[in-house]
């Protein structure tokens, strides 16, 4: 992203997911909302990493506008479809939607 300082939203995106799996929270939550609001899987890291700082009122919020938005979306399906096979990353998004109470 230094390279290129016109970075589109997805980048963001990308951050914050990676950010997350490495425990940092607070940066995944800076870089997630750089990225694209209407992204399910925005919505989902962005509960997850609010959850994990203890903003337990943002991570619901985030979590009902993803329950509204895509009523159909699932984190196994996020995990199945992505696909996440780091067993770590597995590990703190299962256990992440878990606390956040994510489908």
């Amino acid at each position: 992203m230094r390279l290129n300082p016109l970075a589109p939203p997805w980048y963001f995106g990308m951050q914050g997911r990676i950010l997350f799996v490495a425990g940092r929270h607070e940066q995944a939550i800076a870089a997630l909302r750089r990225s694209s609001p209407e992204s399910p899987d925005v919505l989902m890291f962005l509960a997850l990493s609010y959850m994990a700082t203890g903003a337990a009122g943002e991570a619901a919020r985030a979590t009902a506008r993803l329950r509204a938005e895509f009523p159909g979306f699932s984190v196994e399906r996020f995990i199945a479809g992505y696909p996440v096979t780091n067993r770590d990353a597995l590990l703190a998004i299962r256990h992440g939607a878990e606390l956040a109470k994510l489908p």
